[in-house]
């Protein structure tokens, strides 16, 4: 069973605990869910690409994948990076237990 994820008393998101070590491309969604929870598909594609002068990937899917496997790297912690079915409420972190 995951260990329950400590949470922030200012913004009621789980505490990532120091340690995982991840691929440029996921520690800038965590850190960019991190920074702004409740963010949506699209601004959270705009801030994780930024950067690239391609623009990212067109496949809007690619974010998707690159969540899923976040997510299994951050399974141990007890956490997760989800968005609300549907989506209306966007990403944020949330505690996961196995």
């Amino acid at each position: 069973m995951a260990p329950v994820a400590t949470i922030c008393a200012r913004c009621g998101q789980p505490i990532v605990p120091a340690g995982p070590t991840l691929p440029p491309t996921k520690r800038r969604i965590l850190d960019a869910v991190q920074r702004h929870p409740g963010i949506n598909a699209e601004r959270l594609r705009d801030l994780v690409w930024q950067d690239d002068p391609g623009g990212g990937p067109e496949c809007r899917h690619t974010l998707y994948v690159h969540v899923n496997q976040l997510n299994r790297r951050l399974a141990p912690a007890g956490i997760a990076v989800r968005a609300a079915r549907g989506g209306s409420a966007g990403y944020r972190i949330v505690s996961v237990r196995s």
